[in-house]
């Protein structure tokens, strides 16, 4: 989980491991685990300057905030602040089209 994934190559960052374990965490419904995974994630992130990845996990982060009854809004705008200004147009469609708030 301590580690950021890339193609095969190396030309292609693919984010923090635990991006990848919280959205499966969340996927299956262990909440905490997805929480401390996600939040790891994000800490990575932005240790690193990745923008687009900081907007990929305040997106995951508000899917799980969803799932698990709690308010999503804030995470939701700083995810689409982030998408505008990186840009990430698809991110951005995710985001417009997500039932969260």
């Amino acid at each position: 989980a301590e580690h950021c994934a890339v193609d095969s190559g190396g030309v292609v960052f693919l984010g923090s491991t635990h991006y990848t374990l919280g959205m499966l965490a969340t996927v299956l419904g262990d909440w905490d685990r997805a929480e401390h995974h996600l939040a790891s994630a994000l800490a990575r992130h932005q240790a690193m300057g990745a923008r687009p990845w900081i907007a990929r996990t305040r997106y995951e982060q508000a899917l799980l905030a969803a799932r698990r009854g709690q308010p999503a809004d804030a995470l939701l705008a700083e995810a689409g602040r982030l998408a505008r200004a990186v840009p990430m147009p698809l991110l951005r469609r995710d985001i417009a089209r997500s039932k969260l708030t």
